[in-house]
Formats: C-alpha cells, sequence, structure tokens
C-alpha cells in the first residue's frame, strides 16, 4: 500500500509538471495598433509545435468612433492559423477606446517568421483609415530538460476517437 501512494505522488508530480510545462507554452505576442501610429512586440519563448496566441490591440487615439473595424492577419507558410479567421470583424470602436483581437497559431519547423496585423476602419467623415505592423515572431526547437515533457504533450493531444 505504501509503495502505490509513493508511486501516486510521484506520478501526480510529474503529472503537475507537464502540465505547468504546457501552459507555459501558451505565449502571448501582443500588436498594439491605432490609425496614427503601429508598435509591435514579440516576448517569450515561441516553440516548434507548441500553440501560441498573437493578440492585436486596436486603438482608437481619436475623440470620435470608428465604424467597420477589421483586422486582418497575414502569417507565411511555415505558420498554422489553428482559430480565428485571418479577418475578424471588430465592428466599432468609441473614441479613446479600444478593442482585442486574438489568433491561436503553431510554427511547423524553426526559424524566423514575420507575422503582420493591418486594422482599417471608416471615420465619421466617410474616410478609410488603416494602418498595420509586423513583429518578428523567432521560434525555436524544444531543447533539453523540456523533451522530457514531450511525451505528455503526445497523451494529452490523443485522439480516443479514432479508435
Amino acid at each position: 500500500m505504501r509503495k502505490l501512494i509513493i508511486f501516486t505522488f510521484i506520478f501526480s508530480c510529474l503529472f503537475l509538471a507537464a502540465l505547468t510545462v504546457y501552459a507555459a507554452s501558451q505565449i502571448l505576442v501582443t500588436v498594439s495598433i491605432n490609425p496614427l501610429n503601429v508598435n509591435a512586440d514579440a516576448k517569450g519563448s515561441l516553440l516548434v509545435g507548441k500553440i501560441f496566441t498573437l493578440q492585436t490591440r486596436i486603438e482608437n487615439k481619436g475623440d470620435t468612433a470608428l465604424q467597420g473595424v477589421t483586422a486582418e492577419l497575414f502569417v507565411p507558410k511555415g505558420i498554422i492559423l489553428l482559430s480565428g479567421d485571418p479577418i475578424q470583424n471588430v465592428d466599432k470602436i468609441s473614441g479613446k477606446h479600444h478593442r482585442d483581437v486574438r489568433w491561436k497559431l503553431k510554427a511547423a519547423a524553426a526559424g524566423q517568421y514575420i507575422a503582420t496585423v493591418r486594422a482599417q476602419g471608416i471615420n465619421e467623415d466617410g474616410e478609410s483609415v488603416s494602418s498595420e505592423d509586423s513583429v518578428l515572431l523567432d521560434i525555436r526547437e524544444l531543447r533539453g530538460f523540456g523533451r522530457i515533457f514531450e511525451i505528455f504533450d503526445r497523451v494529452f493531444s490523443f485522439n480516443f476517437r479514432e479508435f
């Protein structure tokens, strides 16, 4: 009985450690956009085969609302869009407000890729305004100690319905 308790404790610790590593692979890349100025910044470790989130903040720094606002994502071959349409309808953004748009992505291979986001909308004068920016995604291979937890990724992504 004592061996069973020790085994269960060790397995639980490894399971929680694997979940921690898996959750840490959810990287957030933020791109701030407004009609006048665009800034991009990539933070964290982006790994081959790991899902990460690209978040776009569309800011309307003007005093009046923008109508028909859309955000469009452009990614090169090798970056896979997992969720969210490449063009997302944001609709209306009031003056001095922002809206966030998110896409889930995954890289098929290591390397440096450029993701571009373009936001556009119509101001109160009926004029189209747009802005875009790009962010460098530095995708790396999983190495060292982190490879031990790859088996947990395979177990949790296993599709039992295929049998």
